[in-house]
């Protein structure tokens, strides 16, 4: 249904973060219809682990952009996200 909420959550193998965002691209909409990103924070007890809700508000596919700055830079990996929801591609 949509809106909807995603849970996202990314694990830092190596080094250590001191930011951590997500945002999502819709696959037509480009970095210019994109929000502004949402900050993923630390997961208590496991200090690799960020957690953040991010809301996908228009039906259809995404690319979420997590980026991660930290003691070794800064980079940003692209997750896409199928058609969502999955019974729209019906």
């Amino acid at each position: 249904m949509v809106p909807g909420l995603a849970e996202i959550d990314v694990r830092v193998l190596e080094g250590n973060a001191s930011r951590v965002t997500v945002q999502p691209y819709a696959w037509n909409a480009g970095p210019h219809g994109a929000p502004p990103p949402d900050e993923a924070t630390p997961v208590p007890g496991d200090p690799r682990l960020h957690h953040a809700r991010l809301w996908l508000m228009v039906s259809g596919s995404y690319g979420v952009h997590v980026t991660v700055t930290g003691d070794r830079g800064a980079g940003t990996a692209v997750v896409p996200v199928r058609r969502w929801p999955p019974d729209a591609c019906r």
